[in-house]
């Protein structure tokens, strides 16, 4: 759609690339994402996973919106995002996720003390 003036959050609101990931070991094979995917991005796996069942995975990430409709309909929580930043540098994105959360945590707000002001 051809907008005739640019949105002034565009780039906040336009979806983000963002990569699919499927917990084998939680996956049970029902395909609801699969199912539900209106990009088809994913499909079901030729191998079976620990529990014995074919697990989905994702064959076409660049078509993946990021709606998030398979997060939100999988039974066991196997489906997770992951958001693919092009801007970061190479040694950011080889961190885990969870040390970059620890790494751009907010600072806590230091309040000013009540009383008379010094000076």
């Amino acid at each position: 759609m051809k907008l005739w003036r640019t949105p002034f959050d565009q780039r906040d609101k336009a979806a983000s690339p963002t990569r699919v990931l499927i917990d084998k070991e939680r996956c049970k094979g029902c395909s609801y994402c699969v199912e539900f995917c209106p990009k088809e991005v994913l499909k079901m796996s030729e191998q079976l996973g620990p529990k014995g069942y074919a697990f989905a995975e994702a064959v076409h990430e660049s078509r993946c919106l990021g709606c998030g409709l398979c997060q939100i309909i999988c039974p066991e929580f196997a489906v997770h995002f992951e958001s693919v930043d092009t801007k970061a540098n190479p040694e950011q994105q080889a961190q885990p996720a969870s040390s970059r959360r620890a790494e751009e945590a907010p600072q806590p707000h230091q309040t000013p003390k009540a009383g008379r002001p010094r000076g």
